[in-house]
C-alpha cells in the first residue's frame, strides 16, 4: 500500500488532522498531525511490518524511562506508529559538544536500564553484518539522490572500529540489554526538559 494510502487509513482511524511531512526520515515517512482536542502527534509509517513491531515493542520497553518518544497506538493493518510529537523537538549538537556527550551517554544509560520485553529482538551478532550493509547502501542511496558525494563519509570511514567494538561486545556481555538501531544526533531530541 503506497505512502498516502496508508497515511489516510491511520488518520481515519486515529481522527487527526494530517499536517507537514516532517524532515530527516531515511527508512520511515513522518508526518506531524493534530488530535482533535489539539494534542501535536506523530504518524510514523515504517518500512516493513517487522521493523514496524521492533520499534513498538522497543518504545513499549522504554515506556517508562523518560528517554523515549511515547508510543500512543498502533496500526499493524498500515505499518504505522501514533507517537507523542517532542516539541520544541530541538536536535543535539553534533558529537564533538562536550555537552552532548553527556547528555547521549545518559540517554543510553536510562535506555540500557530498562527489562528486556517479552519480544524476540534479534542478538547483534544475528543483526550486525546485514545493518552494515543497509548503512552503506542507504549512505550511497543519500550521496547519489542528493548529490552530496561526502554524505555520511566520517561514519561510513568508522564502519571498522563499530565492526571491531560490536564483536568485542557479543563476546563479553556482562548483561543483556536493548540497544537503540539509529542512536544518531539527529534522532536525539530536547522536549523542552530532557
Amino acid at each position: 500500500m503506497d505512502f498516502d494510502r496508508r497515511l489516510q487509513s491511520a488518520v481515519r482511524r486515529w481522527h487527526l488532522q494530517a499536517g507537514d511531512q516532517l524532515a530527516g526520515g531515511f527508512r520511515s515517512e513522518v508526518v506531524s498531525c493534530a488530535a482533535a482536542d489539539g494534542t501535536q502527534v506523530v504518524i510514523k509509517l515504517a518500512v516493513t511490518p517487522q521493523e514496524m513491531a521492533a520499534e513498538a515493542a522497543a518504545l513499549t520497553a522504554w515506556a517508562r524511562t523518560g528517554a523515549a518518544a511515547r508510543l500512543i497506538d498502533t496500526d499493524f493493518d498500515h505499518g504505522a506508529l501514533l507517537l507523542e510529537q517532542i516539541r520544541p523537538g530541538t536536535h543535539l549538537p553534533g558529537n564533538d559538544d562536550p555537552g552532548a556527550i553527556g547528555v547521549a551517554a545518559s540517554l543510553l544509560g536510562a535506555l540500557h536500564r530498562a527489562p528486556l520485553s517479552a519480544f524476540p529482538f534479534p542478538a547483534l551478532q544475528e543483526t550486525f553484518t546485514r545493518m552494515d550493509h543497509r548503512a552503506r547502501r542507504d549512505a550511497a542511496y543519500e550521496q547519489r539522490t542528493r548529490n552530496e558525494p561526502e554524505r555520511g563519509r566520517p561514519g561510513l570511514q568508522r564502519l571498522p572500529l563499530v565492526r571491531a567494538a560490536a564483536a568485542r561486545l557479543c563476546h563479553s556481555p556482562p548483561r543483556t540489554v536493548l540497544l537503540h538501531g539509529d542512536f544518531l544526533a539527529k534522532n536525539l531530541l530536547w522536549n523542552g526538559t530532557g
